[in-house]
């Protein structure tokens, strides 16, 4: 059962236009909308559905730095892949943020595909933390996760293959970082767990890992906007594939339609 303790959110979220809560009033807060802070769990807990009829993609930041420049520049309305929902939690997520997240991943359209729930993290072992954070949920808070993992959630990047060459007698591009042995020590705990085990669910992310552990190498969000130019034209590349891959799949997974009789 959810928590009966209502608990005050760290959480910022862009995008929802509208919501219907538990007394079947329509709340529309430009707070929400343009990049505001969340409800508390308890509210969040109550709200009946929320409008997703034009939500396309959702977008998970780590960073709060990150997600004020997008919503400041209105990233989730005028995007080329189409209207979306940002939201951070500020690093690790709070219990609201999650539940937001899973509430989320619960309300899209009936017969419309469902919007891809991705994850902007960084490029080391705490960016896996978080991700498995708002997917598996938390030890502390065991007693929730049933009402908050969302198992869509999936790693946009940066990822290994976003990583510029790294110079050869010069500095580093900005971003680009060494690993410390706290990283080090992080990474190589995450690969002992079962997610990341040999035969675990989550295979890219242990090939991240192992990747991050040969090259020594993490990168933070902020090497998109230096050595990959604009973040923005970066997100809506990766945000059209994955929404085209969320289609494909869809529609990979429906029976086939039945056949009218031979002329």
């Amino acid at each position: 059962m959810p928590s009966s303790q209502a608990a005050a959110s760290k959480g910022l979220v862009a995008g929802i236009s509208s919501f219907i809560d538990g007394q079947d009033s329509i709340g529309s807060t430009s707070s929400l909308e343009a990049g505001g802070s969340l409800p508390t769990d308890q509210y969040l807990y109550s709200v009946d559905r929320f409008d997703m009829s034009r939500i396309r993609w959702i977008l998970v930041i780590e960073k709060e730095a990150t997600f004020q420049t997008l919503a400041r520049t209105g990233f989730h309305r005028t995007s080329k892949a189409g209207e979306g929902i940002i939201i951070t939690g500020k690093g690790y997520p709070d219990l609201a943020t999650r539940v937001l997240l899973y509430r989320l991943s619960k309300a899209h359209v009936a017969g419309s595909p469902a919007p891809p729930i991705l994850g902007l993290v960084d490029f080391d072992p705490d960016g896996v933390g978080i991700l498995a954070n708002y997917k598996y949920g938390s030890v502390k808070l065991a007693h929730e996760n049933g009402h908050t993992n969302v198992s869509p959630l999936t790693w946009l990047g940066p990822r290994s293959a976003d990583l510029p060459s790294p110079k050869v007698g010069g500095e580093d591009p900005i971003g680009l970082l060494r690993l410390t042995a706290r990283d080090r020590k992080k990474a190589l705990k995450i690969l002992e767990g079962e997610r990341c085990a040999e035969n675990g669910p989550e295979q890219d992310w242990r090939r991240e890992l192992q990747v991050m552990l040969m090259l020594n190498t993490k990168a933070e969000i902020q090497l998109l906007s230096t050595s990959l130019g604009q973040l923005e034209v970066w997100l809506e590349t990766k945000l059209r594939d994955a929404i085209e891959s969320t289609r494909r799949d869809e529609e990979d997974s429906l029976p086939d339609s039945l056949e009218g009789p031979n002329a």
